[in-house]
């Protein structure tokens, strides 16, 4: 099964029982799967999350994004200057753009890799 949030609702987006038809610009999404190897999906229009509608109009509240091309995070900073917060979760680690001391085991971001999702925090 695969999930996507919006900032307000969690949504399956595959089913067991259904194919995935349609992912919008700049959704994420994230897989349950239980083998060690990572899925690895890269389709369609190599799009930049900094120019989609699902980073632009984000409300105030967490958002799971994507983006096709790699970007850096101060881009999605300019892109919704009320963005808070990035974390990505990656090889087992998590990464943010957090500008204080970090949390143990946490480390700096320094960009979103292209085909990469991560969550995005967006204040009032």
């Amino acid at each position: 099964n695969a999930f996507s949030y919006d900032g307000t609702t969690y949504q399956e987006i595959i089913s067991k029982f259904e194919p995935i038809t349609q992912i919008e610009k700049g959704e994420g999404f994230w897989l349950k799967n239980s083998t060690s190897n990572p899925a690895v999906f890269s389709w369609g229009e190599k799009y930049d999350v900094t120019t989609s509608d699902k980073l632009k109009n984000a409300v105030a509240g967490w958002h799971l994004l994507g983006s096709a091309k790699e970007v850096l995070p101060n881009a999605i900073k300019e892109a919704n200057a009320k963005t808070e917060l990035i974390w990505v979760y990656r090889n087992n680690e998590w990464f943010t753009d957090f500008t204080g001391t970090l949390p143990q085991g946490v480390k700096k971001l320094e960009k979103i890799n292209a085909n990469e999702g991560f969550w995005v925090k967006v204040k009032n």
